[in-house]
């Protein structure tokens, strides 16, 4: 199976380049935690929350999700297995693990 090069909307930078899931495992790219909040308090490093969402990178030959692609937009668990990969950090997460995918609503009511 050829690499797909799946481009982050946001920084139109290649997602999957260098890293791959084994098994039923799902690799997804965390957001960036929140540093200001919306009143416009900085928050320190330590009082940072774990973002609980993020795009599926990396997809592995076992997971039986079919309507799961990468570029998918999933609600992930704050606790679990991250890695950091040349700057970037991700989730290691099973099939099992992923509740939610997040999809864009229509607002035309």
């Amino acid at each position: 199976m050829a690499k797909k090069k799946i481009k982050s909307k946001k920084t139109k930078e290649p997602i999957l380049e260098y890293v791959r899931a084994l098994g039923n495992r799902v690799l997804v790219i965390r957001d960036k935690p929140i540093e200001v909040s919306k009143g416009g308090i900085i928050y320190a490093d330590n009082a940072l929350k774990t973002p609980e969402e993020g795009i599926i990178a990396s997809i592995g030959s076992e997971v039986k999700l079919q309507n799961l692609k990468l570029g998918d937009r999933v609600a992930i668990p704050t606790m679990g297995v991250d890695i950091i990969v040349r700057g970037k950090k991700y989730a290691v997460l099973t099939e099992d693990e992923l509740y939610v995918k997040i999809t864009k609503i229509d607002e035309e009511k």
